[in-house]
């Protein structure tokens, strides 16, 4: 990790979020596909916006780690928070089948359902699982 992104770390730490988003900006020119300062971007873009930077740090950080279930349940709330659910359909399938292939183990999938969890609830909106936990459309 370079010095840039401790720093960026340290202001955001320190609830600097303007700061920190600057220093972080400035590794994404010098590399693009900086893993550590596009997540820094998610999550500070989560608390200030604006949402178009959130919708392309995601997106670039989804297509990094295309493996990555919780980074593609946040990538998918947030298209179908925006009313986009075409793609988050389509998002849900890959989904569905990186979940098929990599088997996840319980606590991979409890860790995905807390990644739900979270997401539905800074959209403040909750999200349901039928048949998890002896819960039923009907109950």
């Amino acid at each position: 990790m370079d010095e840039q992104t401790k720093r960026g770390l340290d202001l955001l730490q320190r609830m600097k979020f303007k700061d920190a988003s600057a220093e972080f900006e400035q590794v994404l020119q010098r590399n693009p596909n900086d893993r550590d300062a596009l997540a820094a971007i998610v999550n500070i873009a989560r608390k200030l916006g604006p949402p178009e930077t959130l919708e392309k740090a995601l997106t670039k950080l989804v297509e990094l780690t295309p493996n990555n279930i919780q980074l593609r349940v946040q990538h998918i709330i947030m298209h179908a928070t925006s009313h986009n659910f075409e793609f988050a359909r389509a998002q849900l399938n890959i989904m569905m089948r990186l979940i098929e292939v990599q088997k996840p183990d319980t606590k991979a999938i409890h860790q995905i359902l807390l990644a739900i969890n979270m997401a539905s609830q800074d959209i403040q909106q909750p999200v349901f699982f039928y048949g998890c936990a002896g819960t039923s459309p009907t109950s």
